[in-house]
């Protein structure tokens, strides 16, 4: 190898030969400047073998007619690269057959470096060449370039047979997502009842007692109200005359055993000190038996609440407890019985309290028009009244309409 013009121009190839046909190409705006004559600073003419791309390619002089037909790849001083092969490196200028541009002419001050396309490691400044084998065969194939000859490399420890094969991972069932429980739709129960008695002989009497019970059920709580009215009268002259509102709503806890209440009523009676009472009161309810679980639902209720009488001089708000129990128990397809019970006693004087304690039989007497026969007894006793009589028990027989 030696150093031959003022350039010491050097160009790096592979030792072996190449296909005359390149595969690959790159052009950037750098050739085209080299095509036109336009001049780049040169940036490090030659690389040394040990710097350039493809480290251990070998390095020729242009001006040795060996050095006409490489494969090469030309990098320009701005980094854009070009490949082809060489056709001449005279008059300062490389030229290249590309095989897209074909002739293309680069000066050599702005070229960066020269190497051989896909060059091989070599002795630095030794030049390697390889005779081509010649097939015996015309049928045998031609030998395939180093780089492409794929040898498979073998584990020196060897499979190893001692430990067996992991189980295959089970696979994961998908994940289903839940659809929201749908809420249940709510669910209104109502009735109407009368009972009537008129009775004529050695003494006349007028007995009228009506009520209007409704219910609503839903998933956040039930809604209940009432009301009675009953109208005596004896030889012509009233006894009874009264009329009875209550209300309440029971709303549920996420332990649906557990229910927070508020109820209201109120009474307009005749014969009472009063012209009209109103009361209010609220506390926790809880439920010791259900229908699906049981056969059968009791409730307790615990509160407190005010009461005052209206119609009455010098009349206060009165703070009250509030404990009540209710019972209801499927006697068979056709028959029920009801038990309820309330008691309010006043917080500064446990002595003065109202009461009310009433049981009821049911029997269905036609399912298809939801007609029921109701027998009852009702038992009330108030101190707060001034009525007449501080106690009173009512015996009543209603028909009952359900809607």
């Amino acid at each position: 190898m030696m150093c031959i013009g003022a350039w010491g121009t050097l160009v790096m190839f592979r030792s072996a030969g190449m296909r005359a046909g390149m595969l690959n190409h790159r052009l950037s705006c750098g050739i085209l400047c080299g095509m036109v004559g336009l001049s780049l600073a040169p940036s490090a003419l030659w690389a040394q073998p040990g710097d350039a791309e493809g480290s251990g390619s070998q390095q020729l002089l242009f001006n040795q007619p060996s050095a006409i037909g490489v494969a090469v790849r030309v990098v320009i001083a701005n980094g854009d690269t070009l490949t082809g092969t060489i056709r001449d490196n005279t008059q300062g200028f490389l030229t290249v057959d590309n095989i897209i541009l074909g002739e293309v002419r680069i000066p050599i001050p702005d070229i960066r470096e020269v190497m051989a396309d896909f060059g091989e490691p070599a002795s630095p400044r030794q030049p390697k060449t390889t005779e081509p084998r010649i097939p015996q065969d015309p049928s045998e194939p031609a030998p395939q370039p180093e780089e492409q000859r794929l040898t498979p490399v073998p584990d020196p420890a060897g499979p190893d047979r001692s430990r067996p094969d992991p189980p295959a991972e089970t696979p994961k069932p998908p994940v289903v997502a839940k659809d929201p429980v749908p809420k249940k739709k709510a669910k209104w129960k109502s009735e109407i009842s009368f009972g009537l008695v008129g009775v004529q002989g050695n003494a006349d009497r007028l007995n009228v007692d009506v009520a209007f019970k409704t219910r609503r059920d839903a998933d956040d709580g039930t809604f209940n109200f009432n009301s009675r009215y009953i109208y005596n009268t004896v030889e012509g002259d009233r006894v009874t005359n009264r009329l009875t509102l209550n209300a309440r709503n029971d709303w549920k806890f996420e332990d649906k055993d557990f229910t927070l209440f508020l109820r209201t009523s109120g009474e307009v009676n005749e014969f009472a000190a009063f012209d009209f009472r109103a009361a209010g009161n609220a506390g926790v309810g809880y439920r010791w038996l259900t229908k699906a679980e049981d056969d059968a639902e009791l409730s307790t209720r615990v509160g407190a609440g005010v009461r005052r009488d209206f119609g009455i001089e010098d009349a206060e708000y009165v703070t009250e407890l509030t404990i009540a129990a209710d019972y209801r128990k499927d006697l068979n397809e056709r028959q029920r019985l009801n038990i309820s019970g309330e008691i309010f006693p006043e917080v500064s004087d446990f002595s003065e309290f109202r009461s009310v304690v009433a049981t009821n039989w049911e029997y269905k007497l036609d399912k298809e028009t939801n007609t029921t026969l109701r027998l009852g007894v009702r038992y009330e006793y108030d101190t707060t009244a001034a009525t007449f009589e501080e106690n009173e028990l009512t015996y009543t027989a209603r028909l009952v309409l359900g809607f």
